[in-house]
């Protein structure tokens, strides 16, 4: 099991390809993992969009879909004891 207090981070990447391809290869090698995903944007940036595009679009759509595209960091965890597998296999 991997908790707070025995795992390192793997990467840390904005791409979401990136994060696809390394969990892969975890995967594969029989590595456990654990991965935390964080939207980068405010929460109140978020909330202000989607309301004004629930009133300019009769909520038909968000504001945010139309003007901003997500942007997410993930962050990919194994146990110490495996880092250095994990990384001799995403390399």
């Amino acid at each position: 099991m991997i908790t707070i207090f025995n795992r390192k981070r793997l990467i840390l990447d904005s791409s979401a390809e990136e994060a696809a391809r390394t969990w892969s290869i975890l995967r594969e090698k029989g590595i456990p993992y654990t991965i935390k995903t964080v939207g980068m944007g405010s929460s109140l940036g978020r909330m202000v969009h989607a309301r004004m595009g629930m009133s300019w679009t009769n909520g038909a759509q968000r504001f945010s879909d139309t003007v901003d595209t997500p942007n997410y960091c993930y962050a990919i965890y194994v146990h110490r004891r495996d880092y250095a597998r994990a990384r001799a296999a995403i390399n």
